[in-house]
């Protein structure tokens, strides 16, 4: 064997690793995306149907959740994460979630205009451990397309049009934050 086939070898293996590591990054860049959503979603529809809101309003919900899911080792969840993660559901609703959750569609639109209808609290029933909460995650997994640093870089802006502007070229372009 030739030490050119060699580097070459070296070369090729080292070119492919780099590609599928970046890719892997990606994808859990992706997968933090679509958790913070979820827990943004959570977080709404608590507030908005739970009888222990009640208990829990004006008691610092958010600083609550924080503490709770950092004793269970969760990583991300500040107060002001918590708060992010919030702003990013309502921002990018889907209306078409709580047809989903009922299987009466498995389309999702991305709508980055007006906030759309929220399912209700009976969608959550049921829902730890559901097939239909994975198929869901499955498909958020493919409408988010960039990391969560550029989320949050989106959900600063008011204006839908600038929104969906900067969110297709930061795709296209493959900007970085």
């Amino acid at each position: 064997m030739s030490d050119f086939n060699f580097k070459y070898l070296i070369e090729l293996c080292f070119s492919t690793h780099e590609r599928l590591q970046q890719k892997a990054a990606h994808s859990i860049d992706i997968s933090l995306v679509v958790r913070n959503w979820f827990f943004g979603w959570y977080i709404v529809e608590f507030e908005i149907g739970s009888a222990d809101r009640v208990e829990l309003y004006g008691k610092e919900l958010l600083k609550k959740l924080s503490i709770e899911l950092k004793n269970r080792g969760l990583k991300g969840v500040s107060y002001t994460n918590l708060k992010l993660f919030r702003i990013f559901y309502k921002t990018f609703q889907f209306p078409q979630i709580g047809q989903t959750l009922s299987d009466q569609s498995s389309h999702l639109i991305k709508n980055t205009g007006k906030i759309g209808q929220t399912p209700s609290v009976e969608s959550f029933n049921g829902l730890l451990n559901s097939t239909k909460i994975q198929n869901l995650m499955i498909q958020m997994s493919e409408i988010f397309k960039h990391g969560w640093s550029h989320d949050v870089t989106l959900i600063t802006l008011d204006k839908p049009d600038e929104r969906k502007f900067y969110e297709i070229e930061a795709i296209a372009n493959n900007w970085s934050v």
